[in-house]
C-alpha cells in the first residue's frame, strides 16, 4: 500500500486521506443494512490494520518514536479504534499503548513547545484507546446474556402440580 521509499512529506498526506476515508467509511458502515454491517465493517477495520500497519512501519523508519508526525499517525489509529471500537481487536489497541509508552519515555528530546504538544497528542490517545475500551466493555456486557430463573413458569408448574388430581 505505502512503499518504503515514500518522501517524509508525502506520508503525512497518505496518512490524512486514509484517515478521511477511514472516517467516511465508518459513517456508511454504520448506516449499513444489519445483515451486511458486520461484514463490511470488519472488512474496513482490516483495511485499517493493513494501511496502519504499512504507515506505522514508514513512519518508524523515518521518524524517532518521540517525533510528532509518528505521535500523529499513532493518534490517527487510537481514534479509528475508538470509532471502530465494536470490532477493534485488542492486539491495535496494546501496540498503540506500547508506542505511547515509547513517545513518553523519549520525550525529553523535544524543545519545550513540541514536548507540550506532544503530551497533548499523548493525552489525546489515551482518551480514545479508554474510550475504545469502556465501548468494548459496553457491548460485552450488552451481548452476554445470563440465564434468569423464571418465575412465572415455576409458579405456573407449582399451581398445576398441586391441582392435578390423585389416584
Amino acid at each position: 500500500m505505502v512503499y518504503s521509499d515514500v518522501p517524509k512529506e508525502e506520508l503525512a498526506i497518505y496518512a490524512d486521506a486514509l484517515l478521511h476515508c477511514f472516517h467516511q467509511a465508518n459513517s456508511l458502515t454504520r448506516n449499513a443494512a444489519p445483515v451486511l454491517k458486520p461484514n463490511s465493517r470488519r472488512t474496513v477495520w482490516k483495511g485499517v490494520q493493513m494501511a496502519y500497519t504499512e504507515l506505522l512501519r514508514v513512519g518508524a523508519k523515518n521518524y524517532p518514536s518521540y517525533h510528532p508526525e509518528r505521535i500523529a499517525l499513532l493518534d490517527d489509529l487510537a481514534y479509528l479504534c475508538h470509532l471502530y471500537a465494536d470490532i477493534c481487536d485488542q492486539a491495535t489497541v496494546t501496540i498503540c499503548m506500547i508506542e505511547a509508552a515509547r513517545a513518553r519515555a523519549s520525550d525529553e528530546k523535544l524543545d519545550e513547545m513540541d514536548r507540550i504538544k506532544t503530551a497533548q497528542r499523548l493525552k489525546e490517545i489515551d482518551h480514545h484507546l479508554l474510550e475504545c475500551r469502556r465501548l468494548q466493555r459496553l457491548q460485552e456486557l450488552r451481548t452476554t446474556k445470563t440465564k434468569k430463573p423464571c418465575k412465572l413458569k415455576r409458579l405456573w408448574k407449582l399451581i398445576f402440580r398441586r391441582s392435578k388430581p390423585c389416584k
